[in-house]
C-alpha cells in the first residue's frame, strides 16, 4: 500500500489496477486531474445534475478515466481510448441506450448463395479503398440516445448505392424509417428506438420508397418508442428492388464486395465503441461478446505502423471516433457470440427455440463478417 501511494503521488497508475475506491483514496493527484477533466466534460457536452447525481456520475466518470488511462499506457496497443459523450454512462447504461439490437430468442431464418470469387482476385483490387472519396457518402448523423442504428445504416446504404446509380444524391429520412418501419416479428427489438433490423427497412422501402431528409427530418432522440408515422411528411423519391445478404464469415466476398460495387451494412459487437478515441481497434470473443451495434464499411486498408484496416462509418455523431468514423483490424479471425439472442434474434417464429441456448460462429474483428448486407438497385419515383 505505502508503495502503491508513492506511485500515486507522481500520478501513475499501475496497468490493470482498477478497482475504483482504491484508486480514489490512494491517488490524490488523480482525483484532482479526474474533477478537473469532470468539470470540462460537463461544460463540453452540456450536463446539468441535481447534487446526488452528480456525485454518481462523477464516480462512474472518475472509474471509465481509470480505464482510460490504464489502456492507455500500454505500449502494445493499436487503438486509444479518450473521453468522450459516453464517459459518464456505466457499460450497462451505455448498451441499455445505444445498443440498436435489444435482442429476442429466435435467429434469423436466410438464404446466403455464396458469390463467385475469381482466385488470387486480391492481385487485381486496389491495396485500399475509401468510398467517402467518391462522393458517394453523405455526412456523419447522430442517432442521440434512440436505438436507431438499423435504420441509420438502411438510409446510408440508399444514399450511397442511388449516388453511385446516379439516381439520387440528397439526403434521405431516417425518421422515416425509425417512424414507419413495422416489426412484427419482433427482430433485434419491439421497434422503432428499441430496436429493429435492416431488413425490414430494406422491405419497407422496397414497397414505398423513402422520402427526403428535408420532407420527413429527423426528431426522434429518445429512448422511448416515437408517437408514430407521420403519413403526410412521406413524399417518397427512392425506393429499391430489395436487398442481398453475403455469405456469413466469408472475408472474401466482404473484400470483393467493399473493392468492386459499394459499401455493406456490417453487424459488429459494439461494446468496446464506448471509450474509443482513434485507431485500429480489436474486440475480444470472451463470454460477454454480443453482436448489438450496425455500421457502414466504407473502404479498407493499411496503417504503416498499426497493420490491416477496414474503414468503418458510425452514427454517433462526428465528435465521436475519428471524427465520425472508426477502423477495425483486418484480421481474418473467428469467435463465439455466447449470446445470439441478443442481437438480430426475433421473438417470433418459424423457429422458435423457447429457453435452448445455442452460440454463433462469428469472424473479423469484432464480428465484422458475420453478417454484411447491400441494396438491390435503387431507382428514383416518378411522381
Amino acid at each position: 500500500m505505502i508503495k502503491l501511494f508513492l506511485l500515486a503521488i507522481i500520478g501513475w497508475i499501475p496497468p490493470g489496477y482498477t478497482d475504483s475506491q482504491h484508486t480514489a483514496w490512494y491517488q490524490p493527484n488523480f482525483l484532482r486531474v479526474a474533477n478537473q477533466q469532470y468539470q470540462h466534460f460537463k461544460k463540453n457536452y452540456q450536463r446539468s445534475y441535481t447534487e446526488v447525481e452528480d456525485h454518481k456520475r462523477f464516480q462512474v466518470f472518475r472509474n471509465n478515466l481509470v480505464k482510460i488511462t490504464n489502456h492507455n499506457s500500454n505500449p502494445n496497443r493499436t487503438w486509444k481510448m479518450g473521453v468522450n459523450k459516453f464517459s459518464d454512462m456505466t457499460k450497462e447504461e451505455f448498451k441499455a441506450v445505444h445498443a440498436c439490437y435489444k435482442g429476442h430468442q429466435t435467429p434469423m431464418i436466410s438464404t446466403r448463395t455464396p458469390r463467385y470469387i475469381p482466385k488470387n482476385y486480391r492481385k487485381h483490387i486496389p491495396k485500399s479503398v475509401d468510398w467517402r472519396k467518391s462522393g458517394i457518402i453523405t455526412r456523419i448523423k447522430d442517432q442521440g440516445s434512440c436505438g436507431s442504428c438499423w435504420a441509420f445504416v438502411a438510409v446510408e446504404q440508399i444514399e450511397s448505392y442511388a449516388a453511385l446509380s446516379n439516381v439520387s444524391h440528397v439526403e434521405l429520412s431516417v425518421e422515416e424509417i425509425i417512424s414507419c418501419v413495422p416489426n412484427v416479428r419482433k427482430c433485434g427489438g419491439t421497434g422503432g428506438c428499441m430496436g429493429n433490423i435492416e431488413d425490414n427497412a430494406y422491405d419497407y422501402m422496397k414497397l414505398f420508397g423513402i422520402s427526403t431528409e428535408e420532407q420527413y427530418p429527423f426528431r426522434t432522440t429518445s429512448t422511448v418508442l416515437q408517437g408514430g408515422c407521420k403519413h403526410e411528411w412521406k413524399h417518397p423519391v427512392v425506393a429499391v428492388d430489395g436487398f442481398e445478404r453475403l455469405t456469413s464469415n466469408n472475408m472474401d466476398e466482404v473484400m470483393y464486395h467493399v473493392a468492386n460495387n459499394g459499401p455493406l451494412g456490417v453487424v459488429i459487437g459494439g461494446m468496446e465503441l464506448q471509450d474509443y478515441e482513434e485507431g485500429i481497434l480489436n474486440c475480444t470473443f470472451n463470454e460477454d461478446f454480443e453482436i448489438s451495434h450496425i455500421v457502414q464499411l466504407v473502404g479498407y486498408g493499411t496503417d504503416d505502423k498499426l497493420g490491416d484496416y477496414w474503414l468503418l462509418r458510425n452514427s454517433w455523431g462526428t465528435g465521436w471516433g475519428e471524427s465520425g468514423y472508426f477502423r477495425l483490424s483486418r484480421e481474418n479471425i473467428c469467435g463465439t457470440n455466447y449470446n445470439p439472442s441478443m442481437g438480430t434474434a426475433c421473438k417470433i417464429p418459424p423457429v422458435d427455440r423457447g429457453n435452448e441456448t445455442w452460440t454463433e460462429k462469428v469472424c473479423g474483428a469484432c464480428g465484422i463478417l458475420f453478417e454484411a448486407t447491400y441494396p438491390i438497385r435503387a431507382f428514383k419515383i416518378k411522381i
